[in-house]
């Protein structure tokens, strides 16, 4: 029954944040179908704070409350949805301070406003930060979907067509529940079309979004919503120019581009201007991504001879092992790892063990060297957790004549632990056993170390590059930017894994699906 303060306007706000709240979690899953899910829920939430504002007009059914509850469950929506997106790296987290500042500002710039009689309604800038925002949300999301196909070799297949047709559906059925028509009828209907459109792609792409692309939405949201906060500021000037909102905008704008990392990467690591072009030669291994329908996730060395790990996520993973690679009749053996490891990202090798991290349980798994190179056989001796939220890189490097095993957690503290191996213990998580770590500053994808190096992939700028780090200085100066002794450019703009066979750098780069082997 609809009352002062609860009418069905006020339902369909509330109905918002609910819906914001089970899309988030489902976008902290990582998983694809479930991020499917989050992107139908998104789309619903969409069309209802497009039909709330419509429908309480059109029925008269304004409320105080609704007033309240409207601006407040997109600020909700918004938030959420740009911080779940942070978590998996696809949005600065930083940014998301300017979503509070604007947001609060703003509403006390009204309160302001309303002490002196004025009633300080909507303004366009307020407007396009909620268009600019919108789609910003949208196309992150996209790009994390993408991600995650490319990264986990899984397309959504039936079950993408199957969500689409759900999502329709509903969104269907609340336009006819609320008897939606007009230009805001062929609004929602367009709104649909082209996010049925960019659902029915994700089967079709076959590429990565970069950190750069992500970074350049990001930025654009967070310049709009910086315009929009100056914007409310300024119009408690009487009679000020509208040159003053742009000059200052851009001044904000250009300010918050030189404190963000992204500048600071560029300032910081002017190397990377000087990274040497070498020449690689490369082999196709067809057999493992065309043949056996697997992804390439790392690569090692052993006795000179090269392991490879390789998983189809949620259903298999798999160790190659290849006298040399310089054709698909080099592949020696392969044994199939453990019904419960399913996603491996990485694999390192030290002393009389092999280590594989999985995304999926987030451990690392320790496995005995000799059974599997003379018996062939997966004989997993320990398993480890990370001790992190998510799964991190692994490498492994000696030092002082004390083996280590190394993670990495950039995307949350920027470091990487070293966790002596004569010393684990499965009671307690990695992070905990770590004896010292140092300040990484990279997004390191993979790394290995030989003779007192450590050769690392990390991705810079939205590019893969190669360093080499001297780990005796890194260790002693608490920093890998400060012990970097050669940069060199990738073959591939995403490369899986690395290791050092004969003085040679290896990799496997997943856009060529070719493996690199450097030539000097």
């Amino acid at each position: 029954m609809d009352s002062k303060y609860y009418n069905k306007v006020n339902a369909i706000t509330v109905s918002r944040i609910i819906l914001t709240i089970i899309g988030v979690l489902l976008i902290f899953s990582g998983n694809i179908r479930l991020l499917i899910i989050a992107y139908v829920i998104m789309s619903l939430s969409e069309v209802s704070d497009i039909i709330d504002g419509y429908v309480a007009r059109r029925d008269k059914l304004v409320t105080d409350l609704g007033k309240i509850l409207d601006p407040l469950s997109d600020s909700i929506s918004r938030f959420f949805y740009f911080f779940a997106l942070a978590y998996h790296g696809l949005f600065p987290i930083w940014f998301i301070v300017f979503f509070f500042f604007r947001d609060i500002i703003v509403a006390y710039v009204r309160i302001f406003a309303s002490f002196s009689g004025t009633v300080m309604g909507a303004r366009f800038s307020g407007k396009l930060k909620g268009g600019v925002q919108f789609g910003g949300q949208y196309l992150l999301m996209y790009a994390l979907m993408i991600n995650t196909i490319q990264d986990s070799g899984i397309m959504p297949g039936r079950f993408l067509i199957y969500s689409l047709i759900t999502g329709i559906a509903l969104n269907l059925l609340v336009v006819y529940i609320f008897k939606i028509k007009g230009g805001l009828l062929y609004t929602i209907l367009g709104l649909m079309a082209v996010l049925s459109a960019m659902m029915l792609s994700l089967n079709y792409i076959d590429f990565k979004i970069s950190y750069l692309v992500t970074f350049l939405i990001s930025f654009l949201v967070i310049s709009v919503t910086l315009y929009s906060l100056i914007d409310y500021l300024l119009s408690l000037a009487p009679g000020h120019k509208k040159i003053y909102n742009y000059l200052s905008s851009i001044f904000m704008i250009v300010l918050m581009f030189l404190i963000s990392p992204y500048f600071l990467d560029l300032v910081k690591n002017k190397v990377e201007s000087d990274a040497e072009t070498i020449k690689w030669l490369s082999y196709d291994l067809i057999n493992i991504e065309k043949n056996d329908d697997l992804r390439i996730a790392g690569i090692t060395s052993t006795d000179e001879r090269i392991i490879i790990a390789a998983s189809r996520k949620n259903k298999l993973s798999r160790l190659y092992i290849y006298n040399s690679i310089d054709n698909d009749r080099a592949v020696q053996f392969y044994c199939d790892l453990p019904e419960y490891i399913t996603n491996v990202k990485d694999i390192e090798n030290i002393g009389e063990h092999i280590y594989l991290i999985d995304d999926n349980i987030n451990k690392v798994i320790e496995i005995d060297k000799d059974s599997l190179m003379l018996s062939k056989k997966i004989q997993i001796t320990n398993e480890y957790s990370t001790g992190l939220s998510s799964s991190s890189t692994l490498g492994a490097a000696e030092f002082n004549s004390v083996k280590y095993l190394l993670i990495n957690d950039y995307i949350y503290s920027g470091h990487l632990y070293f966790c002596p191996v004569a010393e684990l213990k499965n009671t307690t998580d990695l992070l905990s056993q770590s004896s010292f770590k140092i300040k990484s500053e990279f997004y390191i994808k993979n790394l290995s170390s030989k003779n007192g190096s450590v050769f690392m992939i990390a991705n810079k700028i939205g590019k893969d590059l190669i360093y080499t780090v001297d780990i005796e200085k890194a260790i002693f100066q608490g920093s890998i930017q400060n012990a970097i002794k050669r940069v060199l450019t990738a073959p591939d703009s995403d490369l899986k894994g690395i290791s050092v066979v004969k003085g040679n750098i290896i990799s496997y780069g997943s856009r060529s699906k070719k493996i690199f082997v450097e030539v000097k």
